[in-house]
């Protein structure tokens, strides 16, 4: 018996519950883009780029990543952007 099933003419062979697991990674993966964004955004202009390295600076503690960026825009990603969206990324 295969688990095959047709839904609006799309033939898909993923059982029914790893739908599920596919839209939560799509999701998870969506809402860490869109924090990236929402934390590149504001009145000092910070780019994707910068932001991205930073927090994966951080997360790696690789700071020597981070030396060529202006001092100010690790702190106002990491204390002032960060903290609202629920995201404490302290390490050692």
């Amino acid at each position: 018996m295969s688990h095959a099933k047709t839904h609006r003419g799309l033939a898909t062979n993923l059982p029914p519950y790893r739908h599920w697991v596919v839209w939560a990674i799509l999701l998870a993966l969506a809402l860490v883009l869109l924090s990236i964004i929402a934390t590149s955004m504001g009145f000092i202009n910070i780019s994707f780029g910068d932001v991205v390295r930073i927090v994966l600076a951080r997360i790696l503690n690789q700071p020597q990543w981070i030396s060529t960026i202006d001092p100010l825009f690790p702190t106002v990603v990491m204390d002032v952007r960060l903290p609202p969206l629920g995201l404490r990324l302290r390490c050692c």
